[in-house]
């Protein structure tokens, strides 16, 4: 909480934002995928999203990861040609929980 408090005072002295989201993903199937703690804060301004509810999902427009990766794996299944999946860094040092 200390270090949420002093990114906070840093944000405030230049952006003085109406307040903030904080959001922390915990568990691969809430979008975690490195395991240590990481926490969002996300200044936020009134009217910055037509309803702040629910935090600021799809704020960028465009596909979002996970369409990304469903697109990618339904072009997988379709594809005569078989592909490997090359790991990453993380995944083959085994940083990565399965």
């Amino acid at each position: 909480m200390r270090a949420l408090g002093v990114a906070r005072a840093a944000i405030e002295t230049k952006h003085r934002p109406d307040g903030y989201t904080i959001g922390v993903n915990v568990g691969r199937a809430a979008g975690q995928t490195i395991l240590h703690l990481h926490v969002h804060l996300i200044p936020r301004y009134e009217g910055d999203v037509p309803d702040p509810r629910g935090g600021v999902r799809h704020v960028i427009p465009g596909p979002t990861p996970t369409t990304r990766r469903r697109k990618r794996r339904r072009r997988l299944a379709t594809s005569p040609t078989p592909r490997t999946r090359v790991p990453s860094c993380a995944a083959a040092s085994g940083a990565i929980a399965r």
